[in-house]
């Protein structure tokens, strides 16, 4: 049972026990207490669903457990023209290494440019085939979403990928159940730009400076799933600011699979 089933049923125990306090079937007191537990919970289990870094659900890599200074870049959303090909070019021109989640149906469209980030040594997960929010779907249409976006992905690099990142980061049990029947391990992140909301280049750059630190994963966008509108000019213009800023802080660069590795050190 997923996360937003169980608020489902949650909410409806919630209203039986406010109508049982109204109509003194029970003490006003009592029906209000267990109401507000009911709530406590249903609150506590979506935040822990939304949450980017919470491994309540199973286990999630959003940061490496080292004090080394390494932090890996990583791009959702993609591949989408003109904006990936200028990422690329920003990341091969500062000879650095990034990991790319990409939308299954975008790289049905544009295979070469996934090829691209292949060819160049990027690391290459998926991030669903549609980017639709996992929480408000079957156990059976997650399961979809995976197996389409592996598929196509495989079809297009000769490799499975092995890493995923839920639409928004958003996880429960039953996302991460299908993760692990895919052997998928799940990423999400622990520094990132905002830069799908256009903030501004050095609002960018500085929102990722004040989170980062050793085994950070940095989120920045490509594309722009699902709606294919919005312009990422302000990531492509923020990139090479931000690679130079961490590399005089000492900062080095590397991908995801590397940041798993500190894992298991750690064990």
């Amino acid at each position: 049972m997923g996360v937003i089933n169980i608020i489902f049923i949650l909410t409806i125990l919630v209203l039986y026990l406010l109508v049982q306090g109204y109509r003194r079937r029970m003490k006003s007191f009592t029906s209000l207490w267990y109401a507000g537990i009911c709530v406590a919970i249903g609150g506590g289990l979506l935040a822990l669903a939304v949450l980017p870094n919470t491994t309540f659900y199973g286990p999630v890599l959003y940061q490496a457990p080292t004090q080394e200074k390494v932090v890996a870049l990583t791009f959702d959303d993609g591949p989408y023209p003109p904006y990936t090909a200028q990422v690329l070019k920003v990341l091969a021109d500062k000879q650095v290494q990034a990991t790319f989640f990409v939308v299954g149906e975008n790289a049905r469209a544009l295979p070469h440019l996934v090829q691209e980030e292949q060819q160049a040594g990027h690391l290459i997960g998926i991030h669903s085939y549609e980017h639709k929010d996992m929480l408000r779907l079957s156990s059976g249409e997650i399961a979809a979403q995976l197996r389409e976006a592996k598929a196509v992905v495989a079809s297009i690099t000769g490799e499975e990928p092995r890493y995923f990142r839920p639409p928004h980061g958003f996880h429960d049990w039953r996302v991460m159940g299908a993760a692990r029947e895919a052997n998928l391990t799940v990423v999400n992140w622990s520094a990132l730009g905002k830069d799908w909301t256009n903030p501004g280049v050095d609002t960018i750059v500085n929102n990722v400076m004040s989170r980062v630190g050793p085994g950070s994963i940095i989120l920045l966008h490509d594309g722009d799933s699902p709606h294919k509108v919005s312009k990422r000019e302000q990531t492509v213009a923020a990139l090479p600011i931000l690679i130079d800023r961490l590399r005089s802080e000492g900062y080095s660069f590397v991908t995801v699979d590397h940041m798993l590795s500190y894992v298991g050190e750690r064990k």
